[in-house]
C-alpha cells in the first residue's frame, strides 16, 4: 500500500495547450486491479457488517426470549410463593378446618376442647378434610370409604332442621 501511495504522489498532471494528461509511473492495469481490490474490501466490509448485524439481531432475539421466560418464571414463582404463604397461613390458622357448618369462633372453641380433653396431646394440630356429604355423597358407605383407618378425626353434622352435632375420636374409624 505504501508503494502505491509513493507512486501516486509521483504522478503529475501535465498541461499543454488544450490537452490535459496524467503522467502515472505505474500501469493502468495495476490501478484497475487496485480499484477492484478496494471495491472488494468495501463489499466484504459491507457483507461483514450485515453478517455481524444479523448475528447481533439473532442474539438480541434470543436474549429477549430468555428475558420473557425469566419474567414468566418470576411470575410463576411469585404465584407459588403466594399460594405457599396462604397454605402456611391456613395451616397455622384455626380456620384451616374447612367447615360449612361451624364458624371461626366455634372452630376455635372445638380445638380448645380437644386440647384440654387430651392434655394438649394434639397441641400442634392440623386438619385435612376427609369427607363432605354435599361433595362426596350422603351415605355411610361413602363416609367409611373416606374416613376408615384415619384418625384422630372430628365429625360435624348438620341435619335438615339446621341442628348441629359433632364429635372427636382419637380411634380410627372401621366399618
Amino acid at each position: 500500500m505504501r508503494e502505491l501511495e509513493n507512486k501516486i504522489e509521483k504522478s503529475k498532471i501535465i498541461e499543454e495547450t488544450n490537452l490535459l494528461y496524467l503522467d502515472i509511473p505505474i500501469g493502468l492495469t495495476i490501478i484497475n486491479e487496485i480499484i477492484l481490490e478496494i471495491n472488494e474490501i468495501e463489499k466484504t466490509s459491507e457483507e461483514k457488517i450485515k453478517e455481524y448485524k444479523n448475528k447481533l439481531e439473532i442474539l438480541n432475539n434470543k436474549l429477549t426470549e430468555k428475558d420473557k421466560k425469566i419474567k414468566e418464571y418470576e411470575k410463576q414463582l411469585f404465584n407459588l410463593t403466594q399460594k405457599n404463604n396462604e397454605l402456611l397461613n391456613n395451616k397455622n390458622n384455626s380456620n384451616s378446618i374447612n367447615s360449612n357448618i361451624l364458624n371461626k369462633d366455634e372452630i376455635n372453641l372445638v380445638i380448645d376442647w380437644i386440647k384440654k380433653s387430651t392434655d394438649n396431646k394434639y397441641d400442634n394440630i392440623s386438619f385435612t378434610l376427609l369427607y363432605r356429604a354435599s361433595r362426596d355423597g350422603d351415605s355411610s358407605a361413602k363416609f367409611h370409604k373416606f374416613c376408615d383407618e384415619k384418625g384422630p378425626t372430628i365429625v360435624f353434622v348438620k341435619n335438615k332442621n339446621n341442628f348441629r352435632y359433632g364429635g372427636f375420636t382419637s380411634i380410627p374409624w372401621k366399618k
